[in-house]
């Protein structure tokens, strides 16, 4: 994977928790967030979680990818805490905005955590590894058409209704320099 396929997908995890923890703060608060902006998110960094976890199963022989393997183990946690919040949230049970709150925060601090890892992960790899390695987990290799849709809808629906984002455009709009 190349460095700018590392950073491509960092940017697009990084944008998603900040979806995540703004929703958290506006749902602290008693304002209003729409649950299709909350369940595009989780299923966002589920799918990116499962491809992540998949990548780095698959070569657990150094110490730091084994450490990637149990971040993202600890992730599943607060995954399904957020999903089983969102259900009751769709059934009308207010209270389930405090829960779904406190496991994006959990999952968002797991996260960053995990991202400041492949940040070292990543410094410490050979340059002549760097330009052809595959083995630094990531989900850009993994992402589907249906999980680059889903990113895209989610970003725009959040710029639009003010939920973490400063833009209304996706990466496909600004790519096409759309600004």
């Amino acid at each position: 994977m190349s460095h700018d396929d590392f950073e491509s997908e960092r940017s697009r995890v990084e944008r998603v928790l900040e979806i995540l923890e703004h929703g958290a703060d506006r749902l602290d608060s008693r304002a209003h967030v729409p649950l299709m902006v909350l369940k595009d998110a989780v299923a966002f960094v589920q799918t990116s979680e499962n491809a992540a976890h998949d990548a780095v199963q698959s070569d657990d022989s150094e110490p730091v990818l084994s450490a990637c393997i149990a971040q993202h183990k600890a992730a599943r946690g607060p995954l399904a805490v957020m999903g089983e919040a969102l259900g009751s949230l769709e059934r009308g049970d207010a209270s389930a905005a405090a829960r779904f709150a406190r496991a994006a925060r959990e999952y968002v601090e797991l996260r960053r955590t995990h991202l400041r890892l492949d940040d070292r992960l990543f410094a410490r790899a050979p340059k002549a590894r760097r330009a052809h390695d595959h083995s630094i987990p990531s989900v850009e290799h993994l992402e589907t058409a249906d999980a680059s849709r889903l990113y895209d809808r989610l970003v725009e629906a959040a710029a639009i209704l003010d939920v973490g984002v400063a833009t209304a455009f996706s990466r496909r709009h600004a790519r096409r320099g759309m600004r």
